[in-house]
């Protein structure tokens, strides 16, 4: 299935759509200096999305009123998915989530759509490969006015890498740790050994002079 352009965040689809020419026309005095901004624009967020994408972060856009969800190019490369033959959905999304992550992130997600308070999670995924990676997303509701939906818009990135050698570090200390307590161990029982001879002598001091 072919995703249509409505369905990524690209500035290619801006220029795309068909008619937009004539529609200025129709309806503003100085359709071409309009059409020329609109260009701009598009190039200033084809100029954000690749330096997003050479940042290794994906960017998403969702509509909760319509519950479309709408990936980057890097989102998809992310999610180990090909860009011109899947439809991203939360429902996709959802199904990469590792299940004990789940309920924690739709909670959280939930609750920054009610308060608009930034979300931010760390999470895992399993891809399609069955690659287990270490995701990272941050959002926010973005308001649009009265008469258009707020949206969800955020980025993610891929902390695998990150987190693997923290994990590394966290069980090197763990050992570290282990072994000082064990070295504390063995010389306190050294001590206690050493102690236990030296009373064990003085002991016995007495006793040979009384046996002599």
């Amino acid at each position: 299935m072919t995703m249509s352009s409505e369905r990524r965040v690209t500035a290619g689809g801006l220029r795309g759509w068909g008619g937009l020419g004539a529609l200025l026309k129709q309806e503003f005095d100085d359709p071409e200096a309009l059409l020329e901004a609109v260009e701009r624009a598009a190039d200033r967020e084809e100029l954000l999305l690749e330096a997003l994408r050479i940042a290794g972060v994906g960017a998403w856009e969702f509509d909760p009123a319509s519950q479309t969800l709408s990936w980057s190019d890097e989102t998809f490369r992310i999610f180990g998915l090909d860009p011109g033959s899947t439809v991203p959905s939360n429902e996709l999304f959802y199904s990469f989530v590792e299940e004990s992550d789940r309920e924690r992130m739709l909670s959280r997600q939930a609750l920054s759509y009610e308060t608009g308070a930034i979300f931010d999670e760390e999470y895992r995924i399993i891809r399609a490969d069955g690659e287990l990676r270490y995701l990272n997303s941050r959002a926010q509701i973005v308001p649009r006015g009265k008469d258009r939906n707020n949206r969800f818009l955020g980025v993610v990135r891929d902390v695998t890498e990150r987190r693997i050698f923290e994990q590394k570090l966290e069980a090197e200390r763990a050992v570290a740790q282990k072994l000082q307590s064990d070295l504390i161990h063995i010389s306190r029982v050294s001590a206690m050994d050493t102690m236990s001879s030296a009373m064990a002598h003085e002991l016995n001091q007495p006793l040979t002079s009384i046996t002599n």
